[in-house]
């Protein structure tokens, strides 16, 4: 996008009517996904589910991505000592814009509920993390999004998009970064 409207900028420098950019697909849908949010049923049975697979770690990173709307890495970082009385406060783990910002979420009765009970959970000698996997370790991100994905669709949380002109109904599996958007339209 950025590339073709230089050049379009360009062409009218040097007066030239060949667009060069012309039939190039774009490389990703901007804004493909934003309306996708997790409904208080879903989440309901997704820890439903994963209580029944006996998964109840599961339950908590949901939780806590609800009531925070943080990125899966920053998630799985939290430690201890960014939960304060008053808010959560560290450095996100993701650059936005090539800073990293800084998170401070006011922990407000639910969430501070919620962190009050994750302090609490059973952590192998040395965890720092807040959220802690089965045996009590830190989350390696891409073995917590294989087992999410697996409580997902067991619980069969979808989007049926029936806004697709001229075909059928398009199935989106939710995921874990789609409760990032459940945060922020429930705030």
């Amino acid at each position: 996008t950025v590339l073709r409207q230089l050049l379009k900028f360009g062409r009218t420098l040097v007066g030239s009517t060949v667009d060069v950019t012309e039939g190039i697909k774009p490389l990703y849908k901007p804004n493909a996904r934003p309306e996708i949010i997790w409904t208080d049923e879903e989440i309901d049975r997704f820890i439903l589910i994963a209580h029944r697979e006996k998964k109840p770690e599961l339950a908590n990173v949901l939780r806590l991505a609800a009531l925070t709307g943080l990125r899966r890495s920053s998630l799985i970082s939290v430690k201890l000592a960014h939960v304060a009385e008053q808010a959560l406060i560290k450095r996100a783990r993701k650059a936005v814009r090539g800073r990293r910002r800084l998170i401070a979420l006011p922990t407000f009765s639910s969430l501070a509920r919620l962190l009050s009970e994750l302090r609490h959970s059973k952590r192998r000698p040395g965890v720092k993390t807040l959220l802690v996997n089965a045996s009590g370790g830190t989350w390696d991100g891409d073995y917590l999004t294989h087992e999410f994905t697996r409580i997902r669709d067991l619980a069969e949380i979808k989007l049926i998009d029936q806004d697709t002109p001229n075909r059928k109904p398009k199935t989106i599996m939710k995921t874990l970064h789609d409760v990032r958007g459940t945060f922020a339209t429930k705030m």
